[in-house]
């Protein structure tokens, strides 16, 4: 079975994003105007460092509040200016070679970013939050595809994944591919605070009663929890996506589990206070076969053998080059 071009050019962009190299001494002092780092004379401006740093640190917190500890920060700024080092390595490496991309790859893969929000202002938007303009973006596509097309020229064709490969894989990791029953709600919480007295609690209670009524007289369950659930989900109409037993508090998870979808439980308490439970969406649990699952374990094993090729090709242009890294 060999893999698809374009699950290939996936795994390549992929592992391109995820390279991160063994640290380089960083230099003393401040960083000189503009500069994060230099490789081979070519400067790697501190503006796109940080954009990058920015972006990761996102991924890290996933949404939490408060800041990284510094520890982790410095490691994660060690991390993202490494990876940043090994791109323009590459990327130097793959205009050697002669190596270039047309204006049209680069329009095509700005429509399909485009595609993926609802409309233009939307996409400008999250254009803005990420830092980025379009002009920035564009250059960032045409190296990612310059690099890529090295990659797919240097390392890919040495590559070898056998279907015997992907069976054994699949005989040695068969819990990894099983997926637990789960299923994905929505919930109303009015909350109540540990002691609170037996009145306020009556209170709550009733208050969801009302809610409940109107929901069963045909009314919108995500808009009523947009407007009234007391719980951080009420933001996406009280969706909490899918979840598996354990991850929820015992009364919760019971209810939702006996839940058909489109099925609204009775009022469930909690350590919380009052839920409304709507199920969107039952899953029993799955154990795929070989034969469902070979693709993804063959793309699986692809990506790291990729990445065991790429460490040392990039180690070896690493040994060749001048670097200079001034941030701290």
């Amino acid at each position: 079975m060999k893999l698809h071009h374009d699950m290939i050019k996936t795994i390549v962009a992929t592992v391109i994003f995820a390279l991160v190299l063994a640290t380089t001494a960083m230099a003393e002092g401040e960083p000189p105007t503009g500069k994060a780092a230099e490789v081979n004379g070519k400067a790697i401006l501190y503006t796109d460092f940080d954009r990058q740093l920015s972006m990761f640190t996102k991924q890290v917190m996933r949404g939490q509040s408060g800041k990284l500890p510094d520890a982790l920060m410095q490691r994660l700024k060690d991390q993202v200016i490494q990876k940043m080092i090994g791109d323009e390595l590459l990327y130097q490496q793959a205009l050697k070679e002669g190596i270039t991309i047309d204006a049209k790859t680069v329009d095509n893969e700005m429509t399909r970013i485009r595609g993926q929000f609802k409309d233009e202002k939307q996409y400008q938007a999250q254009l803005k939050a990420s830092g980025h303009t379009e002009k920035n973006l564009r250059e960032q596509i045409r190296r990612q595809a310059t690099i890529s097309q090295l990659i797919r020229k240097e390392i890919v064709p040495s590559v070898k994944v056998t279907p015997e490969d992907a069976k054994k894989y699949y005989e040695s990791n068969k819990d990894k591919f099983r997926r637990p029953e789960r299923v994905r709600a929505r919930h109303i919480l009015i909350k109540t605070e540990k002691g609170e007295s037996a009145e306020k609690k009556a209170e709550a209670r009733n208050k969801l009663k009302a809610l409940q009524k109107r929901i069963l007289a045909g009314e919108d369950f995500a808009a009523l929890a947009k407007e009234y659930s007391q719980g951080p989900s009420s933001v996406r109409g009280g969706d909490l996506g899918y979840f598996t037993r354990g991850r929820m508090v015992k009364p919760f998870e019971d209810a939702a589990f006996k839940l058909a979808p489109n099925e609204v439980s009775d009022i469930v308490e909690t350590e919380f206070g009052y839920h409304l439970i709507k199920v969107l969406d039952h899953q029993p649990e799955v154990n795929p076969s070989f034969d469902e699952i070979q693709p993804k374990i063959m793309s699986i094993l692809f990506s790291e053998q990729l990445q065991k090729k790429l460490h040392p090709y990039v180690a070896n242009l690493r040994k060749k080059a001048k670097i200079e890294v001034y941030i701290k």
